[in-house]
């Protein structure tokens, strides 16, 4: 184990050699100031000893999970990884934070955390692209809310955003997935429920410039949530994907939905360095 200091961070970084050709796997742990807490990531990337830079992924979790998720169900990463030549960071969300910086639980600052703290260590330890069109972010569930709420909020840092089977709607779940311990009860603060919402986000913005990609199962009780985001974005004349698929909520639907995005997301990101 080896401990570095950069900066106001310390990481903690354990190196694996991933099964794939220039493909490796660190853990980083930094410690977040914002938050008062060591976080953990999982990071996959291509050979860092090639002289050009790579664009970032940034991956999300769902509700209950934690930065190990996506690794535990999918046994491809490092082949996505090396195919669409991207980095690959799996983040953390300590807990159902829903990815915002909470005004309830001041202990909770993620989009402090992935916005000022983590980008910028993983720009510093990688050979990356430091501009938003080397940046894409996505997730599932409650990652897909963040990814977009992120994206949407920090367009200086993100140039692609993705969300599969995405809560982007939680305000009519009104004692769920540790919202209230967020954002107070639902009955005493309504006003602020939906403008934490990417739904009402999406509302209020002039123009968006980040490219966006959205999909949901066709069974999924975050469905409604999905159609009336598109319907948002499409009255408002932004351009966005989207798409509907055979699939509830479920671990099944998303991981056959990530190469369809990481693949866009690539294509993206290519094409615009």
């Amino acid at each position: 184990m080896t401990r570095l200091r950069l900066g106001s961070f310390f990481v903690m970084i354990f190196v694996f050699q991933g099964l794939y050709a220039q493909v490796a796997r660190d853990t980083i742990t930094i410690w977040s100031e914002s938050n008062q807490v060591y976080i953990s990531s999982i990071v996959i990337h291509p050979d860092q000893s090639s002289t050009e830079p790579h664009s970032v992924v940034y991956l999300l979790h769902g509700a209950g999970g934690s930065y190990t998720y996506w690794s535990d169900e999918m046994d491809n990463l490092d082949a996505l990884s090396s195919t669409n030549e991207v980095i690959m960071v799996l983040v953390d969300a300590q807990g159902n934070s829903w990815y915002f910086d909470s005004p309830v639980n001041t202990s909770l600052r993620m989009e402090t955390y992935v916005s000022q703290e983590l980008l910028p260590y993983i720009d510093s330890a990688y050979h990356t692209y430091d501009m938003p069109q080397g940046r894409a972010i996505m997730g599932l569930s409650m990652g897909g809310h963040g990814a977009l709420f992120l994206a949407l909020r920090h367009q200086e840092l993100f140039g692609w955003a993705g969300s599969m089977a995405g809560g982007v709607d939680f305000s009519t779940f009104t004692s769920h997935w540790d919202i209230p311990s967020l954002l107070g009860p639902y009955t005493k603060n309504k006003n602020r429920w939906k403008a934490y919402t990417v739904n009402h986000h999406a509302a209020t913005l002039e123009s968006i410039e980040v490219q966006l990609m959205i999909d949901c199962g066709e069974d999924d009780f975050f469905l409604e949530g999905n159609n009336a985001l598109h319907d948002i974005l499409t009255e408002r004349g932004i351009e966005h994907r989207y798409n509907t698929y055979p699939g509830g909520h479920s671990a099944s639907y998303w991981t056959a939905r990530l190469p369809e995005q990481l693949a866009a997301a690539s294509k993206w990101l290519k094409s615009s360095q």
